[in-house]
């Protein structure tokens, strides 16, 4: 027997649950039965819907993951008194947190007018099933050994069960309400909400490796200046010392000698002096401190050259990272592409809808050709978005398909229109396929 997410959350929504369900919403508890057999489906598309958003694959699993499935067995205190509330809270938060305030409050907005609840007590049913949904799919997730890729399989593989099981209008309401576009809108906040991290981060980056080439630079300069007083000091020392021991030295022969040697002493000690200093040092100590600087300086300059060129390189990488972020979620145009297939949907039932006869479908022709140029163009838009992206997009189309498909066999099935209309809608709808996977 082929599995149904559908039967499988009726499983655990029974009379009982109904019941119990009907008397938290008051004087509105007649009402219960018809906003569960809207709100059920709907909550399963936008969970579809978020599943395949950028970055809802993941979000999703670690939810349904987190999930306490223990409820599904104990549903009749889960539902009673304070239990009630708490479960109403957590569902609630559940919810918001998975597919947004505006996405909730949108499909809040749709079951109401489909069940005739107020938007209230919509609220609190949501609120409501929401942990009860999550609770199945845990069990499911759980009991096949899925992943995150699993789960939204699976999910994508339940989109014709989840359509069938809609009470009448609520998924042209859901198509037409922004619904799953709001879904999509929050991942892309999210997105934008990365793209700006990235930006951060990429900026803290470029004053630490500022910060830490200019520390470079001082330590460079310091050491050098240090070495080369260190250097022009000890030269100065070993030449004073060693002019020192010159002068002892011969003075000690001297005071042996003759006046002669005496009158010698001062150019002897300075021919040795000298020669002392070019033996050791190739120049005077003023020479060496000099050279010693000049290398000092030598090293100064690479290292600020070195900072400067880690410092535009960081830059530039950081640059190159924001620029490559925006740009792909600059292309996350979700919204804008859902208001065009919302418009093509729109204009194709309008146009297939007023025919009636032969005349009436070649009336209708010019409209449906310019429905097709716009599905033309969007075929190069969705070639252009990530694969992550085009889940929502697929939910759109695969629902506004399902509306559809029903309505052109109709029209197909007056006398002689079929062969005006198919040569312009076969096409259209091979490509509203394809966009839905």
């Amino acid at each position: 027997m082929s599995f149904n997410i559908m039967d499988m959350v009726k499983d655990h929504i029974g009379d009982q649950v109904t019941s119990q369900v009907g008397t938290l919403l008051g004087d509105q508890g007649s009402h219960a039965s018809a906003g569960i057999s809207a709100a059920v489906p709907a909550l399963l598309q936008g969970v579809t819907a978020r599943a395949t958003a950028p970055g809802g694959a993941e979000s999703l699993f670690n939810a349904v993951k987190d999930q306490d499935d223990g409820l599904l067995d104990n549903m009749g205190s889960m539902l009673s008194g304070t239990n009630a509330s708490k479960l109403m809270e957590s569902g609630s938060g559940l919810l918001s947190g998975l597919m947004g305030n505006g996405a909730l409050g949108t499909l809040g907005t749709v079951v109401s007018s489909v069940s005739g609840l107020s938007k209230g007590n919509t609220s609190s049913l949501l609120g409501l099933l929401g942990p009860i949904i999550f609770g199945v799919l845990k069990r499911k997730v759980m009991g096949d050994g899925m992943g995150a890729s699993g789960l939204v399989d699976m999910l994508k593989g339940q989109s014709s069960n989840i359509n069938a099981a809609m009470p009448a209008g609520l998924s042209d309401q859901l198509a037409t309400s922004g619904f799953l576009g709001s879904i999509s809108s929050f991942g892309t906040d999210a997105a934008s909400g990365a793209v700006s991290g990235i930006r951060d981060a990429a900026g803290d980056a470029v004053g630490n490796v500022t910060t830490a080439a200019g520390n470079a630079v001082d330590s460079a300069t310091n050491a050098a200046s240090s070495a080369a007083s260190s250097a022009a000091n000890s030269a100065a020392n070993t030449v004073s010392s060693a002019a020192g021991s010159v002068t002892d030295t011969v003075g000690d022969a001297a005071s042996g000698g003759s006046s002669l040697i005496k009158k010698l002493l001062p150019i002897i000690g300075l021919i040795l002096l000298g020669w002392l200093g070019l033996k050791f040092f190739g120049g005077s100590g003023d020479d060496v401190a000099d050279g010693v600087q000049g290398a000092a300086d030598s090293a100064t300059a690479a290292a600020t050259s070195a900072a400067d060129t880690a410092t535009n390189a960081a830059a530039s990488a950081a640059d190159s990272a924001s620029n490559a972020v925006e740009s792909a979620a600059g292309a996350l145009d979700v919204d804008g592409i859902s208001s065009e297939l919302t418009g093509v949907f729109d204009t194709a039932k309008e146009s297939l809808g007023g025919i009636t006869d032969v005349e009436s479908a070649k009336a209708a022709l010019p409209q449906l050709t310019e429905m097709g140029d716009k599905v033309e163009g969007l075929t190069g838009m969705m070639d252009k978005l990530p694969e992550a992206a085009r889940g929502p997009l697929g939910s759109i189309v695969s629902t506004g398909v399902a509306a559809l498909e029903p309505l052109l066999e109709t029209v197909r099935g007056i006398p002689g229109v079929g062969t005006v209309v198919d040569p312009i809608m076969t096409p259209i709808l091979e490509k509203l396929q394809g966009f839905a996977g």
